[in-house]
């Protein structure tokens, strides 16, 4: 797999671990996205009736670095039992290459297209593999991290990834994103065209695509006629679900990989946190964070630092967590507190009760409790810096803020830094004081 760069922070395979490194931190940092009307209205359906309202959380997950060979999931009581039995059938349906089969096993509410089902498991040939433990947050449910690999993209070693949250209803599957999960720009359906190769705008530049680019390049040199077939590398979109353009070039795919330098290169192994107890698996994910030494962060997740990661340690991130072990010796509790040189001069604060599970190769966060400033340190203060840095330094600001969002890569990060002083004393809104209304839960 090519890793140039990944995501902000926090990816079961080298591929996965890109993404999963980023997410996990992105997550942590930045509020995760929160369920829309219409899907917090399908949650709400699968509650039991008799439940008691589950407390808010903010669920992310954190991929590891080892290579997840089978489907698996946590021992699950009584009430997972439905919607495991159907994943289960639902895993082999997709794997058979059985789109109808696997479409079938889905109730109406789903995050899955039947169009790109359709495409990315008949035409691509695309399987999945998952790991999934109860969710904390509702009752009955599983959240699932799940991988995808295709004939198309999988010999470059590139796959894709999803996080879902499962219920069983009417004998069916429901099929929700992960209400916390962190999603990017770019991606669709919960999914994710591979990995981050790049930030340099407010889109990241994805894997698949630079492959997608490469390959017919490539095509265009070495089988001009099959190029020509194909006309527009933008058919060959893993969104996009043009079968007669990915038919023609997937024949050649093996050969443009075998003569590459930079694709289909053997991911690095990383750490194996399948031998390390749960505690020991988080001191050393904050250990690495903290450490912004791009050598112990790379032999940890199996990929050097991405933009996103890079980005933080530019503007000083420190994640200080106190973790202490529960009576499950799969799960740690952290409370944390996360500062810089940029957001916390601003007056932003970042503190949260972390439920960490470890599950296989794989963490799964919880976030029982958080006082947070990110509904306006990433919104109101990013576009009042960006607005004055348009105008005090107007050449800066392209690379920094080609529009509201400040780019998460290092250079930008280093020109923001550079200048908050300045954009500070200036101001007269921030450094904000501390706003108890960010305050939740006890």
């Amino acid at each position: 797999m090519v890793v140039v760069d990944v995501v902000v922070v926090v990816a079961t395979t080298a591929a996965t671990v890109v993404d999963g490194a980023g997410a996990a931190v992105v997550g942590i940092v930045c509020a995760a996205s929160a369920l829309s009307s219409d899907e917090s209205a399908a949650v709400a359906q699968t509650m039991p009736t008799t439940a008691a309202p589950a407390p808010s959380t903010t669920v992310a997950a954190v991929v590891a670095t080892t290579t997840t060979t089978s489907t698996t999931t946590t021992e699950a009581p009584p009430e997972t039992a439905a919607v495991e039995a159907l994943l289960g059938e639902y895993y082999d349906a997709y794997n058979a290459g059985d789109h109808a089969a696997a479409l079938a096993l889905l109730s109406t509410v789903r995050e899955l297209n039947p169009i790109y089902l359709e495409y990315w498991v008949g035409i691509l040939g695309e399987k999945v593999e998952s790991d999934c433990v109860e969710s904390r947050k509702y009752p009955g449910g599983l959240k699932c991290i799940e991988t995808y690999r295709d004939d198309l993209h999988g010999p470059a070693g590139e796959w894709s990834e999803a996080h879902y949250l499962y219920f069983e209803h009417d004998g069916l599957l429901k099929q929700l994103r992960d209400p916390d999960s962190f999603v990017f720009p770019g991606c669709k359906l919960s999914r994710c065209p591979g990995s981050h190769i790049a930030v340099d705008g407010p889109v990241p530049v994805w894997s698949y695509e630079a492959f997608e680019l490469d390959l017919f390049a490539w095509l265009e040199q070495q089988h001009p006629d099959t190029a020509e077939l194909v006309g527009d590398p933008g058919r060959l979109h893993y969104f996009v679900h043009d079968a007669d353009a990915a038919s023609v070039v997937m024949p050649f795919v093996e050969e443009f990989v075998a003569q590459s330098e930079d694709w289909g290169v053997p991911d690095a192994e990383g750490a194996d946190l399948t031998a390390m107890t749960a505690l020991e698996a988080v001191l050393a994910f904050y250990e690495v964070l903290n450490s912004h030494d791009a050598a112990q962060y790379e032999a940890h997740f199996g990929y050097p630092p991405d933009d996103p990661t890079l980005w933080f340690w530019v503007q000083g991130r420190r994640w200080d967590a106190d973790c202490t072990e529960t009576e499950n010796e799969d799960e740690v509790r952290c409370e944390l507190e996360v500062t810089d040189d940029f957001y916390t001069k601003a007056g932003a604060i970042f503190e949260y009760r972390e439920l960490w599970t470890k599950s296989e190769g794989n963490l799964f966060w919880t976030t029982e409790w958080a006082n947070s400033s990110d509904h306006w340190v990433y919104h109101d203060f990013e576009e009042d810096f960006g607005a004055w840095m348009r105008e005090a330094y107007p050449d800066d600001a392209a690379i920094a803020f080609p529009t509201n969002d400040l780019v998460h890569n290092a250079e930008a990060a280093l020109i923001a830094v550079e200048h908050l002083d300045e954009f500070l004393e200036w101001s007269d809104k921030y450094p904000r004081d501390p706003d108890p209304r960010n305050r939740w839960g006890d």
